[in-house]
């Protein structure tokens, strides 16, 4: 499920509210996949900085499974720009968080984004692109586009075209 209400998307209609597996139900599923000789794991979800465990959000879930695993790597499959700040940079720090991530981006106009009720400005997406390489070497990083959307002017499409060639993601998914 998913907490947002962003204009564009149902899933919380279709899904309900966010539901997050407990910190110890998400190590055992490692551990079980480290006992049968993986090497990594994608932790996958709708919004993955929607999970929570009381006062724990995203950063320290994955502090804690880092902790307590032995080698399994982590792949981060979707990332919201609003979650993006020190801790979780700090554990993307790790070499066992593989240099993949792939942001839920949408525009680059902040009119556009508005519109969209997103909780992120165009400048939020340039600070965690800033800080993923800030963190990783060279990190591969994709992205969500909507084009088209309701009322997008050309300058509109423009300041997106213009994000996407400046942040030069290496895979872009394209909705339009």
């Amino acid at each position: 499920g998913c907490d947002n209400v962003c204009s564009f998307c149902r899933v919380r209609l279709a899904r309900g509210p966010s539901q997050s597996l407990g910190r110890q139900q998400v190590l055992e599923r490692l551990l079980d996949l480290e006992a049968a000789g993986y090497n990594e794991a994608v932790l996958t979800g709708i919004n993955l900085h929607s999970w929570r465990e009381g006062p724990s959000r995203l950063p320290e879930l994955l502090a804690f499974l880092l902790e307590n695993t032995d080698h399994i790597a982590l792949r981060i499959s979707s990332s919201e720009i609003d979650g993006f700040n020190e801790a979780y940079a700090k554990v993307l720090s790790s070499p066992r968080i593989r240099p993949h991530f792939h942001l839920s981006v949408q525009s680059g106009s902040d009119n556009v984004l508005k519109r969209m009720r997103r909780r992120y400005t165009r400048s939020a997406v340039y600070q965690a692109v800033e800080l993923l390489h800030s963190v990783k070497e060279r990190p591969f990083i994709a992205c969500d586009i909507i084009t088209g959307f309701p009322g997008e002017s050309e300058d509109d499409f423009n300041q997106t075209l213009s994000l996407c060639t400046e942040l030069n993601f290496g895979w872009i998914h394209e909705i339009g």
